[in-house]
Parts: structure tokens; sequence; C-alpha cells
């Protein structure tokens, strides 16, 4: 096999070549890249001389939100959702704002003044299947506690919630908070039928029957 080519230092499009990176699965000889915006990304080597890959995503992004701010932007899935979720958090005359709004849910300061905004953070969603959602489901709608997941995944990201100190979360969460270290003996003591508080808050090595007394 020759020697791969050199690319080091060249541009492609918003894109500086820095480093070599270690091949792709087939074999393919990868870049580690510099963006303009500031961001980077490993990118194979026919991508940049063909010129398919021009940025690290942010022109997609970029386009996105072009077209989704013009006058026909309402019809645009992301600006839908971005839409949704300040209503549900803001419209006590919503059917779902005791669920957000109503138990303090709310949106960043950011977001809440600019779909472009948004939009940049969240990025264009991957499919119609993607819905917005909120990793801790007692925090507010921010770039660091939101994605694009489907349904299945957020089904994931709420099971075992539990009610601890007053509020509604998952044991991941209430451990956490607890600051104990051992999750699995948690969740060993739920499942045996532990109180919740006894099962997050009893020392790790002490019996349920000593614990309640």
């Amino acid at each position: 096999m020759p020697p791969a080519l050199n690319l080091l230092g060249r541009h492609f499009g918003r894109l500086t070549v820095v480093e070599r990176a270690t091949n792709s699965s087939r074999g393919e000889t990868r870049w580690l890249c510099k963006c303009q915006c500031g961001g980077t990304s490993v990118v194979e080597r026919q991508n940049l001389q063909t010129g398919h890959t021009r940025s690290c995503g942010c022109l997609i992004v970029e386009g996105t939100i072009r077209r989704s701010t013009k006058h026909s932007r309402r019809k645009s899935p992301e600006y839908y959702v971005w839409q949704s979720l300040i209503a549900r958090c803001t419209n006590p005359k919503r059917q779902d704002f005791n669920n957000y709004g109503g138990r303090g849910i709310g949106v960043c300061a950011r977001w809440r003044k600019s779909f472009a905004a948004f939009l940049s953070d969240m990025g264009p969603r991957p499919s119609p299947g993607h819905t917005i959602d909120r990793i801790n489901n007692n925090g507010h709608y921010s770039p660091s506690n939101c994605r694009w997941a489907t349904r299945p995944q957020q089904a994931r990201n709420r099971r075992g919630r539990i009610k601890y100190r007053g509020q509604l979360m998952t044991i991941t969460e209430a451990v956490e908070i607890a600051g104990v270290t051992n999750r699995t003996v948690v969740f060993e003591r739920i499942s045996n039928g532990w109180p919740i508080r006894l099962a997050i808050e009893t020392p790790t090595g002490v019996r349920r029957k000593r614990a309640s007394r």
C-alpha cells in the first residue's frame, strides 16, 4: 500500500488539517481537523480532497438556521419543538403546563430569546422519530440538559423513577443527591422491597432490620 498523502496544514473549506488520526475500520486514512468555528472533526482523506466534508458540521447547522428563520420557519420541525417547549413552560392555559412550568421547569434565557440559538446548540433534528429530551427530568430546558432522543431512549432515561425528598427523579439522580457511591446496592434493596429512603440512606453493609430500628 502506498504511503498516505501528507495533508498536514492544508485547508479544505473551513477545515485545517492539524494531525494524523487513526485509520477507519475500513483502513481509510483519517485526519484530525480544526474548523473555523472552533470545533474539531476527524475526516477521511477522500472526503477532504473531494470537498464532501468542508466543516465540522457547522455549515449544515447554519444552513438549517437560514432556512428556518425565513418566512417559512413555522413549517420547520425544529421551530415547532422550540415554540412548544417555551409554551409548555410559560402558558398556564396549556393542558401540559402542570407537568412543566407548573412544577418549576423553565427555559434558559438564551433559548427563550432566540430560536437561532436553540437550533445552533441542538442542531437539526436527526429524524422524525427524534424529539427533545431533558436528561435530568427535573432540570430546565438548556444546552447542557437537552438532547435529541427517540422514544425508546427517553423511556430508558425515565425508567425506575422514584419519589425522593418530595421530588420525582431517577434512582441515579437520587443516589447522587444523597452522595451514595454504590448504586448497585440501592437498586438491589429497592427490588427487595426496602422503602426508598432507607434503601438510599442506609450505609452499605447494614441490614434492613438493624437500619429500621
